[in-house]
This record gives structure tokens, C-alpha cells and sequence, in this order.
């Protein structure tokens, strides 16, 4: 529900405008609706009040990265969210994540690895880390990791991770 939730967060800046707790909630209810424009400008808000709150910079970057858009915008906000948390996974997930978007894989491999072994089982690490062998063209490796990103449950029932195994297992010859 979180178009309501996006509402009740709407209705709760009207008395406190500020609300650091607030815009966040509304700009991820927003996003989860699909509504960018509208949650990019709650979190830009939120990030010119707060400019070290690190969950806003952390979503508002990666939700940059994951659309493919905006990459240097959301290597600033990632970096610094990471400089307030390093050892938050998903932060460096992200980093890792924008770094692959932006094709510099070597530290995308670095800052994966390095939220794995803080989080070793998160099916998003996991799922990133198949995207980052299959770009480097080891399609069994990426296969081995999709396949036990799906196996640890991702949060969206993982129909982009079957995807990725169906289209790669003819490459892969798997029957």
C-alpha cells in the first residue's frame, strides 16, 4: 500500500514540512509506485535539508543507477553516503552497482565483494555479482550467481533473475 503510505507521509509534511523521517517515507512510497519524478524531487528536498542523511543519499543514488540515468549524479551521492557508513552493504552494493553501470568493473568487483562479505547472503549483492560476470563473459559463474540469488528469496520474487537465467541458458546449453 504504499501509494497510501505516500499519502499519509503527504498529509504529515503539511504540519511538519521539514520532517527528515517523513520525506523519506514519502519519497520511497513514491518510488514504489512508480512515481519518479515526484519521489526524485522528496528525496532532492529531503538531501538539501539533511545533506548527511545517508539512507536518502544511498536510495536516491542507486535508484539513479538501477534506471541507468544520472550515473555521475548518483556516483556523488553514493560516495558520500558510503563516507558516512562504510560499512554499510548497501551502500557499497550500490556503489558496486553504479561503478557497473558506469563500465569501471574493477572497482564495481571491489565494492560488491566487499558488501558480500558484509552481507553474504542479500540476493541483490548476489544478483549484481552475476551481472558483473556475465558482463566479464564468465556465463557460468554469472548462472551459479543468479541461480543462488534466487535461492536466497530477493525481494521482488525475482522474475528479473529467471529472466536473465532463461535468456542465457541456451548460451549456456543448459536443457
Amino acid at each position: 500500500k504504499y501509494g497510501r503510505a505516500a499519502e499519509v507521509a503527504s498529509a504529515g509534511l503539511v504540519q511538519f514540512p521539514d520532517d527528515p523521517d517523513l520525506l523519506f517515507r514519502m519519497a520511497a512510497s513514491l518510488e514504489r509506485e512508480k512515481k519518479i519524478p515526484e519521489s526524485i524531487a522528496a528525496f532532492e528536498k529531503l538531501i538539501e535539508i539533511r545533506p548527511d542523511h545517508g539512507a536518502a543519499l544511498n536510495y536516491l543514488g542507486y535508484m539513479f543507477a538501477d534506471r541507468n540515468e544520472n550515473l555521475e549524479r548518483a556516483l556523488q551521492l553514493v560516495t558520500k553516503a558510503v563516507a558516512l557508513e562504510p560499512s554499510n552493504a548497501a551502500y557499497l552494493d550500490s556503489l558496486g552497482w553504479i561503478y557497473f553501470r558506469l563500465g569501471r568493473l574493477d572497482e564495481a568487483e571491489q565494492n560488491l565483494l566487499t558488501a558480500k562479505r558484509l552481507s553474504p547472503d542479500d540476493a541483490t549483492i548476489e544478483e549484481h555479482l552475476g551481472d558483473l560476470e556475465e558482463k566479464r563473459g564468465d556465463l557460468a559463474k554469472a548462472r551459479e550467481r543468479w541461480t543462488r540469488a534466487l535461492a536466497l528469496e530477493p525481494e521482488d520474487g525475482g522474475e528479473a533473475i529467471r529472466a536473465k537465467l532463461e535468456r542465457t541458458a541456451a548460451a549456456a546449453k543448459v536443457p
